[in-house]
């Protein structure tokens, strides 16, 4: 049995183009504030990594 694409491709093309999709989008603001956070919890986790005691180590050295 043989499945045309074309139908399906096109179905998809046509629900994906409804415009209530990008409504739940965060903004700019929000989007700007979550790469900070990711950027943040990357850099802690990458000193935890490289300090002895890792979050620990970590938060003594920032409390010194």
């Amino acid at each position: 049995m043989s499945w045309d694409r074309a139908p399906a491709r096109e179905a998809a093309r046509r629900e994906l183009s409804d415009p209530r999709y990008p409504e739940h989008d965060p903004n700019l603001l929000q989007r700007a504030w979550t790469a900070f956070w990711d950027w943040t919890q990357d850099l802690f986790d990458a000193a935890a990594g490289a300090t002895p005691g890792g979050g620990v180590g970590v938060a003594v050295i920032v409390l010194a």
